[in-house]
């Protein structure tokens, strides 16, 4: 009440993104909303990221990415080096090299737990990550995605996805940490735009959420974003 501009919950050290959240907050699900290849995991791995390499403990549950794979995204993003950019060879040169090795040695150092199983029953993930909360006080959760765990005897895929975001909520607030989750958009909504029904696969995604981003394609033009849509009609 004093300060109504002060963070409720923990700062991600993206400044846009704490002033619209006020921070990332207990028992809080944050859902994040978008296309294939339009950048969810890099959101995911950016908010890793910033909160591990400020000291947060964090748990990830990556089911398309090796846990190796993971760790050398945050390598290189703690190095300032973007691994497309480098020679058609693949080769570093030595001062990059250096910036990799220094990075390494720092991203090795981070709290950060990652659960790389590929499509994880729901009572081994949720168990998992009760066991990272319990042993090393993870803070931040991260489910990178919903559609790939498996739900034993599930009758369908809106119902697996209602018991799978009941029990990810579960997760939020019986352990008090803020939980973010990716989620894939429904075939309507990738040809139509996304909106606030566009979860793959029913509206417990958006029932269980407390606060929902999406993300669509963007480019930067003359001062301003402007929607790819948008400029594909224009020209």
């Amino acid at each position: 009440m004093e300060d109504p501009t002060a963070l409720r919950g923990i700062a991600t050290g993206w400044y846009a993104l704490d002033q619209l959240t006020r921070g990332l907050r207990a028992a809080t699900v944050y859902t994040i909303l978008g296309d294939t290849s339009i950048g969810k995991s890099l959101m995911c791995h950016y908010l890793i990221w910033l909160l591990a390499g400020a000291g947060v403990p964090v748990w990830l549950a990556s089911v398309e990415m090796r846990q190796e794979e993971v760790i050398e995204r945050l390598v290189y993003m703690e190095a300032g080096l973007d691994p497309r950019a480098l020679s058609k060879e693949g080769l570093l040169t030595p001062e990059q090299k250096n910036l990799v090795r220094d990075a390494y040695e720092k991203v090795m150092d981070w709290p950060v737990h990652v659960c790389d199983l590929a499509g994880p029953a729901l009572p081994i993930l949720t168990a998992e990550a009760r066991r990272v909360i319990a042993q090393h006080d993870a803070k931040v959760l991260f489910i990178d995605h919903l559609q790939h765990i498996q739900v034993p005897n599930a009758k369908g895929a809106v119902d697996a996805m209602a018991e799978v975001t009941r029990e990810t909520k579960a997760l939020a607030q019986n352990h008090e940490v803020p939980l973010v989750q990716v989620s894939h958009i429904n075939r309507s909504a990738a040809l139509n735009g996304v909106g606030l029904h566009s979860a793959k696969n029913g509206g417990s995604i958006v029932q269980d959420t407390d606060m929902l981003f999406t993300l669509e394609p963007v480019q930067w033009r003359n001062g301003e974003w402007i929607h790819q849509t948008e400029e594909a009609a224009a020209a």
